[in-house]
């Protein structure tokens, strides 16, 4: 687990990632032709397609731990709330550490542009294979309104 993030900030980061991709037990298509399990984790061949919450918790703990890196990283030279840390896990777990990584959207919260430019950056995370997905925005709006506020969760 990331010293940088503290214990507090993962468990928040993980309770939200339930409340944004739901948690499944069994095997489903993502929407966008990638088979997932738990709370939106890729599955890979030989894993299961029906697994106990442990599983699934376990799954978790070890699919978020890119993304408390990058974020971590972030976190060293870029002063970060709370909700914001939460935000950005949420972010880079969705997105894919690498594409967060060398993001424009990275670039400007390093930089602690305007919130305008980061908000504009952020939403401009909602493509699937090329279109628009309604659940994308709806995602970005929530991780936005989340890094955005100042109060805890």
């Amino acid at each position: 687990m990331s010293a940088i993030i503290g214990n507090q900030a993962i468990q928040k980061a993980m309770q939200f990632l339930r409340e944004l991709e739901g948690v499944r037990l069994e095997a489903y298509d993502d929407g966008g032709g990638v088979l997932t399990i738990g709370v939106g984790h890729v599955m890979k061949a030989g894993e299961p397609r029906k697994i106990t919450p442990e599983q699934c918790a376990a799954y978790l703990i070890a699919d978020i731990q890119p993304a408390l890196g990058v974020v971590g990283n972030l976190a060293r030279t870029t002063p970060l709330n709370m909700n914001q840390m939460v935000a950005l896990i949420a972010f880079a777990f969705n997105a894919g550490v690498p594409a967060f990584a060398g993001s424009t959207l990275y670039r400007k919260i390093e930089k602690q542009a305007p919130l305008k430019e980061i908000e504009f950056q952020w939403m401009r995370w909602k493509y699937d294979n090329g279109v628009i997905i309604d659940g994308l925005i709806n995602r970005r709006e929530a991780e936005f309104a989340l890094f955005t506020c100042v109060r805890g969760l």
